[in-house]
């Protein structure tokens, strides 16, 4: 009786650990796919429906990144910082700023340079360097690669619902 109710718990404590770990799944998957087609929407529009403009590179925004890296068995912290653009353009008879979402490690651009950029015709303040729109691998690789990572956590979540019966609870003693 006793092992019978060991058991039991066993096989209890195992679909509860494997029912959160599929809901946990389920939910990254479902929070990339949907913070991804909401980015992707919006670059999308910008690439499709944007205006073009020349804009001068004015500035640039330093942001402090910190990071932990391996060397052998040691553990050690870098610091860095990275540099996006700022850029004033005019659209709609009224200058407009803003800072690209691209940064970098160095200056990508020289300060007067002139870019061109998209932007919104309704929201001129939402704007971008074109390149940045316009180039495939910046539009979309990013855009693939976390829609792709989203859709193998929701695919792994109902594996794991399928199969937790067949390889996990029928095999406890």
């Amino acid at each position: 009786m006793h092992s019978e109710l060991a058991r039991m718990r066993s096989r209890e404590f195992v679909t509860l650990v494997v029912t959160w770990i599929r809901r946990i799944m389920f939910g990254l998957g479902l929070l990339m796919i949907t913070i991804m087609s909401l980015l992707g929407t919006k670059l999308y529009s910008l690439h499709k429906n944007g205006r073009l403009a020349d804009g001068t590179v004015v500035r640039y925004h330093e942001s402090q990144t910190e990071t932990t890296r391996m060397r052998g068995s040691q553990e050690y912290d870098e610091a860095y910082t990275l540099y996006a653009p700022v850029i004033e353009f005019e659209a709609e008879g009224k200058k407009w700023t803003f800072t690209s979402n691209q940064s970098s490690h160095g200056h990508d651009y020289r300060l007067g340079e002139i870019v061109q950029i998209l932007y919104h015709a309704q929201n001129p303040a939402k704007a971008e360097i074109a390149r940045n729109v316009k180039t495939f691998s910046r539009l979309w690789t990013t855009f693939f690669i976390f829609m792709g990572a989203g859709l193998f956590f929701l695919v792994l979540s109902r594996f794991l619902e399928r199969f937790t019966n067949r390889f996990f609870i029928d095999q406890i003693p």
